[in-house]
């Protein structure tokens, strides 16, 4: 028999991932980001390059932040797709162009 989930309890088992509910070790959250980072690529265009150390050393745990860096690569969608929204220092034309 198996534990069947649906796909908004998923969400809420991620959801609690990220805000540190489930995991409370930083090298285990590291790998998790890396592991998600990749299902993104895989899924929604775009080159996983890897997750960056904390924005901040010290603070509660819901205060480190890590950021996860994508390439960009043929598979990122016109208009840069679920990434366009993020990050607008750069803009989506600028991130394709630094591809080349």
């Amino acid at each position: 028999m198996s534990k069947v989930l649906t796909d908004l309890e998923v969400l809420e088992i991620i959801e609690s991932a990220v805000k540190w509910d489930e995991i409370d070790c930083a090298d285990q959250y590291k790998h998790f980001l890396e592991d998600l980072g990749k299902l993104m690529s895989d899924h929604f265009g775009g080159e996983f390059e890897c997750v960056s150390e904390p924005l901040m050393e010290e603070g509660t745990l819901e205060e480190i932040r890590f950021c996860l860096h994508f390439g960009w690569n043929k598979y990122v969608p016109e208009g840069g797709g679920v990434y366009a929204k993020y990050d607008i220092d750069i803009n989506v034309e600028e991130w394709g162009q630094e591809a080349l």
